[in-house]
């Protein structure tokens, strides 16, 4: 006699919405969505393999959180996040972001050069006194942000 097939084990609604939930989640603050719309609920249904019953349950839930918002006709997408802070901290972007999306740095030049006028004016120097100048290009996510262009006194080190 031939065993039988094994059948997958079902776990209860509320669980698999809490999973769900948990998956979108993470996506969500590693920065998946950034472009800030969220699959359909049948294409999440289909991703998952539940009901679109257990997705719209676990997207209430994210929802309730203030992760994301849905309206009709307008969808499912990733709240905005409002970033509210004290006057008396001084957050970099790191900070300003944590648990949101992932801020990295890529460093496009390093080098010493000459100061330019309105440089050295700033840093109290010497027009044309050497200096060290970093360009890096800044990313939320996968998404540039900004191009920032350092300039430092040569004492604070080599380049």
């Amino acid at each position: 006699m031939a065993a039988a097939e094994p059948t997958p084990l079902r776990r209860p609604r509320a669980d698999q919405a809490r999973l769900v939930a948990d998956v979108l989640r993470h996506q969500i603050h590693a920065g998946a969505y950034a472009d800030g719309g969220l699959p359909s609920e049948q294409d999440l249904a289909a991703e998952f393999f539940v009901s679109r019953n257990t997705v719209r349950e676990a997207l209430t839930t994210l929802k309730e959180e203030g992760l994301i918002e849905r309206g009709p006709r307008t969808g499912t997408h990733v709240a905005l996040r409002k970033y509210e802070h004290g006057l008396d901290a001084l957050l970099g972007l790191k900070e300003t972001f944590k648990g949101y999306c992932e801020v990295w740095n890529e460093v496009r030049v390093i080098q010493e050069v000459n100061a330019p006028p309105a440089v050295a004016h700033r840093l109290r120097l010497d027009p044309g006194a050497r200096v060290i100048f970093i360009e890096r290009l800044r990313y939320l996510g996968d998404l540039p942000l900004s191009l920032d262009k350092t300039y430092l006194t040569s004492d604070v080190g080599e380049v």
